[in-house]
């Protein structure tokens, strides 16, 4: 198992990554690529000659809940993209990947603030 705890990221609405700038969205993009980067090991990784199907779970500790659960899973899409570019996936697709998408208030984090919990497994 994997856990990957990133203090202070409030995973964004789809709605609002939809709206902002690209810019800005890439800038958040690279900052938790390289955060993830930071706090895996190089076992955790897979490769092409060892691929796994892996599970993961989101847990978004959220200030405020957002009440469409597609914009949950939207807003976790630059997450996923940056798990897999770390080198933990070795594709979001169906085949390669099962997602779970979970959130709660910012109150029952660790910390009492924004705060994003990732694990991951191996599929069996």
């Amino acid at each position: 198992m994997i856990a990957i705890n990133i203090e202070g990221f409030e995973v964004p609405s789809q709605n609002v990554t939809m709206r902002q700038h690209w810019a800005k969205t890439a800038k958040m993009n690279t900052r938790l690529l390289m955060t993830i980067k930071c706090m895996i090991k190089e076992s955790h990784k897979v490769s092409a000659d060892h691929p796994i199907k892996r599970r993961v779970k989101i847990i978004a500790y959220r200030k405020r809940f957002i009440s469409d659960h597609s914009n949950l899973v939207g807003g976790c899409k630059g997450l996923i993209d940056a798990i897999k570019r770390a080198g933990l996936l070795v594709d979001d697709s169906d085949q390669w990947m099962r997602a779970e998408y979970w959130q709660s208030k910012a109150s029952e984090s660790p910390t009492g603030k924004p705060y994003t919990t990732i694990t991951i497994t191996d599929e069996e």
